[in-house]
């Protein structure tokens, strides 16, 4: 120890060096503590038996640094050594023939001039040398292949792996769920893996000054910047942090190389500075997302959720919208917010998707109960949390008491419950209905029968159809009561709509239109209730198939 400290060495254990077990390393002490410290390469391989001195083993030696001390250069051992391996085993070879080589014989100058000589060539290249290092260290001991751009890093970002990594006595890691973050380091390693929609996405390991990160990034990110993902290619990401009690990884949305940032490119959308890293008191904090209606998805345990991420993210990635997703791990009783980079569009089929991978029980809307509540049209019970409605709408909201999941079932409730609220929405919207108000529904119902057999353009004109009757009542908690609940069911009816054809729609809404032609308000509450008992059984039968 005092030797280490006099020279300030590096400490490295020998046996972590690659293809040099712990046996060489005991056989090479053993003999350094009885005959004192080695010469020189030369002296080392003679006072080791052949086993020892292999050429795998002499090479990871050579690249790992244990022979710096010579004085030689690595490249220069490296080119020497198979020569030098070669004539110590003739040598030997000689004395146990008892014969005298040339250079024994003749000693002398001819002795010196025949001994294997270093050959006169540059040192690798810091990358080069670092990297051939690496290779039998596994890790960087000399140097860096960032330390020459370490004051860049430190410009350019807030964050680096140790903000990554999980803190034992915090047990968690100390960037935030969600938050934005950008780091900057080499590619370590590339993972290329096929979704089920056989597309590519790549699973990065990341390497800075003090650690490795993880970055996903999915196909659409793949396709964008799969050239920059190569080997030992220096890069900043910008992305998004997924955060867990195991682990903490970045999801990419913006890649750029160094050279770019040094030639004055800039990620889009951040600091108005123009400056790639966040303000220090901003950074890392995550991102609140409201929004009337939420996707949520449940699973069984921490386990399986670990186990479904990568293809459950991706079809995320597939549905971008302003709808934000939830997750529910039923046996940790946790959820957590998936963030704004993963928000889909509730009415582009995700949900109908999410079902099909996961489960129809796994799978729900949600919100409308809160925003319900909000209004005061509900109230929670103390203790358990589900919902009921107050004195004066108890009988409109009882179908909407729910507990952790509205189910299928629970759908067709508040599909039931949608009935009631139709009727008096249409009867009040009839009755206060003139004649430019009629006119906007016959256009409307006149883009319906024009649709055909176009039944998405269809569904979404009877989606317009009933929220200009909900506008005309000019009442506003009718307008949002209407609002939340046909929001929550407008991808269920679309369902419905494709499953059956829009000829029943059609009549139905025929029916209501001429209701308001005439002003007859309890005829068109009439129809329209009709029309509901109708989509009601369709839906029943469509999810009992």
């Amino acid at each position: 120890m005092k030797e280490f400290y006099a020279k300030c060495a590096i400490r490295y254990g020998m046996s972590g060096i690659k293809s040099v077990g712990s046996a060489v390393v005991d056989r090479i002490v053993e003999e350094r503590e009885a005959n004192g410290p080695y010469k020189d390469m030369k002296d080392f391989l003679v006072r080791m038996t052949p086993k020892e001195t292999n050429k795998k083993t002499v090479e990871a030696l050579i690249l790992g640094g244990a022979f710096d001390s010579f004085g030689v250069k690595r490249r220069q051992m490296m080119m020497a050594y198979p020569m030098m391996i070669d004539e110590v085993y003739k040598e030997r070879k000689n004395l146990s023939a008892g014969q005298m080589s040339f250079a024994e014989f003749f000693g002398g100058e001819f002795a010196e001039a025949a001994k294997t000589k270093f050959p006169d060539v540059e040192e690798y290249d810091e990358q080069e040398k670092l990297a051939l290092e690496k290779s039998v260290l596994g890790i960087y001991i000399s140097g860096h292949p960032l330390l020459d751009y370490e004051k860049l890093m430190s410009e350019k970002t807030a964050f680096s792996s140790v903000d990554f990594m999980i803190d034992e006595e915090e047990g968690r890691a100390r960037v935030q769920d969600l938050s934005i973050c950008i780091l900057g380091g080499m590619v370590a390693d590339v993972t290329i893996k096929m979704t089920k929609n056989n597309q590519n996405m790549a699973f990065v390991t990341l390497e800075d000054m003090v650690g490795q990160t993880e970055i996903i990034v999915f196909p659409k990110k793949y396709e964008d910047y799969r050239e920059k993902l190569t080997a030992d290619n220096k890069i900043f990401v910008k992305g998004r942090a997924t955060v867990s009690e195991e682990d903490a990884k970045l999801i990419a949305e913006e890649i750029l190389t160094f050279d770019e940032v040094v030639a004055g490119n800039d990620f889009s959308r951040y600091n108005n500075s123009g400056r790639m890293k966040p303000r220090r008191e901003n950074a890392g904090k995550p991102e609140f997302i409201e929004g009337d209606l939420q996707v949520w998805v449940c699973f069984d345990d921490r386990k399986e959720y670990d186990e479904l991420e990568k293809d459950f993210l991706s079809i995320l990635e597939e549905y971008k919208g302003n709808c934000p997703v939830y997750i529910f791990i039923k046996q940790e009783k946790q959820y957590k917010n998936m963030g704004r980079g993963f928000m889909v569009d509730g009415a582009s089929g995700i949900v109908d998707r999410l079902k099909l991978e996961y489960g129809v029980s796994r799978v729900t809307v949600r919100g409308a109960l809160q925003k319900l509540a909000a209004l005061g049209l509900i109230e929670t019970k103390l203790g358990d949390g589900s919902y009921v409605g107050n004195a004066s709408t108890q009988t409109l909201l009882q179908p909407l008491v729910q507990t952790a999941f509205i189910s299928d079932n629970s759908l067709g409730e508040i599909l039931q419950f949608r009935k009631m609220i139709e009727g008096a929405v249409c009867q009040e919207a009839c009755k206060k209905a003139e004649k430019k108000d009629v006119n906007t529904l016959s256009k409307i119902y006149q883009e319906m029968v024009e649709a055909g057999k176009d039944l998405r353009t269809f569904a979404e004109c009877d989606y317009r159809f009933h929220m200009e009757m909900a506008k005309m009542t000019e009442n506003s908690i009718l307008i949002q009561m209407y609002h939340i609940v046909n929001e929550v069911m407008r991808s269920s009816f679309n369902k419905v709509v494709l499953a059956r054809g829009n000829q029943a729609g059609l009549y139905y809404h025929k029916k209501i239109l001429e209701a308001f032609q005439k002003g007859d308000s309890m005829q068109a509450r009439k129809e329209m209730e009709e029309h509901m008992e109708d989509l009601y059984k369709s839906y029943q039968n469509h999810f009992n198939q």
